[in-house]
């Protein structure tokens, strides 16, 4: 936690506003509470000077948006947005689940999304292809907002 408060305040005090500042960590601890490095406490990733940001995947990184949504405001009251860091197309490439997702990010207090995936090598996991649903749902999404097909 002191980590990420030190990086968030001191961009912070370089002039950056704290809109644009975000921590990242792997949020599972909102689906069984857990202490490694690999997956720290939600609270690690909150503090004064930043938005507190997720790898988040139904799949690869499991989370509980609710109870991330309780233990941010926990630990920071009043904090009402996040970011998911990385959010991922493997396992949910459908255009449903994809629409799914892009609405449990965006309907709990998501303020950002980074999606991964598209480009990565075709054999891989994660990738993303122009026929997956999970495209023409982000690609409805940022026309626009409307994931509908």
């Amino acid at each position: 936690q002191q980590y990420s408060a030190l990086l968030a305040r001191e961009s912070y005090r370089a002039g950056i506003p704290r809109s644009r500042i975000f921590t990242h960590i792997v949020p599972m601890d909102s689906v069984a509470p857990t202490r490694s490095t690999v997956s720290p406490a939600i609270y690690t990733s909150v503090n004064q000077w930043s938005i507190p940001g997720f790898t988040m995947s139904r799949s690869t990184a499991p989370y509980d948006v609710e109870r991330l949504q309780q233990l941010i405001a926990e630990e920071e009251p009043g904090q009402d947005r996040f970011m998911c860091a990385e959010g991922y197309f493997g396992g949910q490439n459908d255009f449903e689940g994809f629409q799914a997702f892009l609405d449990d990010v965006f309907g709990h207090g998501g303020s950002h999304i980074v999606i991964w995936g598209y480009t990565d090598p075709p054999e891989s996991w994660y990738a993303g292809h122009p026929q997956d649903g999970a495209i023409a749902a982000a690609r409805a999404w940022l026309a626009g907002g409307n994931t509908s097909p």
